[in-house]
């Protein structure tokens, strides 16, 4: 409310954004009774997924992020099957690699994940064994791609990227 009674300038808005729905419905409703209905307008409260599918559409992208368990365990399964059929990894293995390893690094290529820290995690993993996962990951964000999808995370990238691009080239 004070940064939109004293420091918005006419025409621009600020941007609240949490990670949850209800608690941006919640801060919305707060900000409402705190803030002239002038304010009001200059404030814009959404939550992170919201806003970030808002912008890569307005980009041209249409995707939509992906949170059901059922979605994600069949695409790992076909995944496997495809990018490692035989694979001595367990895919609860593979599936924690790649939320704890290569999401949580923000790794897009093979060679960004041989080098990567895996500090932390139980099970050390050799170039090789490297190697061998990385078609698995590839294919688990193909087969998202194909069908529309993508995880919060590349979205959040992919949208961060655009948005640093779009500052670039228009200053």
């Amino acid at each position: 409310a004070w940064l939109a009674r004293n420091t918005c300038a006419p025409g621009q808005k600020i941007l609240f954004t949490t990670f949850t729905k209800n608690l941006a419905t919640d801060i919305a409703s707060n900000l409402k009774k705190l803030c002239s209905r002038e304010e009001w307008e200059r404030i814009e409260v959404v939550n992170l997924d919201a806003w970030t599918r808002r912008f890569l559409e307005k980009q041209g992208f249409t995707l939509k992020l992906t949170y059901e368990a059922s979605t994600r365990d069949d695409l790992w399964q076909k995944a496997l099957e495809l990018a490692a059929p035989g694979a001595t990894f367990p895919p609860e293995f593979v599936r924690s690699e790649w939320d704890n390893v290569v999401q949580a690094h923000g790794i897009e290529s093979s060679e960004d994940y041989l080098v990567v820290s895996r500090v932390g995690r139980s099970h050390r993993l050799t170039r090789s064994e490297r190697k061998q996962l990385w078609p698995v990951f590839q294919e688990y964000r193909a087969l998202l791609s194909e069908r529309g999808l993508s995880e919060p995370a590349d979205a959040f990238r992919t949208a961060s990227r655009l948005r640093v691009l779009r500052s670039i080239s228009f200053s």
